[in-house]
């Protein structure tokens, strides 16, 4: 399965540095090109960079997100959402959080509605879209 192997691909090809070590920010969200080349970067430099495999992968940008929110231990974390041909159910792919579950989960077609590691979202995106989970009021 293409996801699968791109998946498995960003975990083995990226190493987890937080973005204090590597930028000396709290937060930096760095483009997929340099996450690639310099093989390293946070949760969401690996699931903007798994996302963009996908794409160039041709996988349709319908069936892709990234999703920003929390884990189930309160901590903010980004994470690729993949929506799945043989069911229509969203799973998440994570390189970077509970890897070897993500990548059971979605194996094993546990979609991402049922996953216990993952909390509330706060809000997706992909190239063309970005959506709320919840009404937003811009001031």
């Amino acid at each position: 399965d293409k996801m699968a192997i791109l998946l498995n691909f960003v975990y083995d090809n990226v190493e987890y540095v937080p973005d204090k070590v590597t930028w000396k920010k709290p937060e930096y969200w760095q483009n997929a090109a340099y996450t690639l080349t310099s093989k390293k970067g946070d949760c969401e430099d690996m699931a903007i960079l798994l996302y963009k495999l996908a794409v160039f992968s041709n996988v349709p940008l319908y069936r892709l997100r990234v999703a920003c929110g929390f884990t189930s231990d309160g901590t903010g974390h980004a994470y690729l959402l993949y929506l799945k041909e043989e069911d229509n159910e969203w799973y998440s792919l994570d390189p970077a959080y509970k890897f070897f579950e993500s990548k059971s989960s979605y194996k094993n077609s546990i979609p991402h509605r049922e996953r216990s590691s993952y909390g509330k979202i706060w809000y997706t995106f992909n190239g063309r879209n970005a959506w709320a989970q919840e009404s937003v009021v811009v001031i």
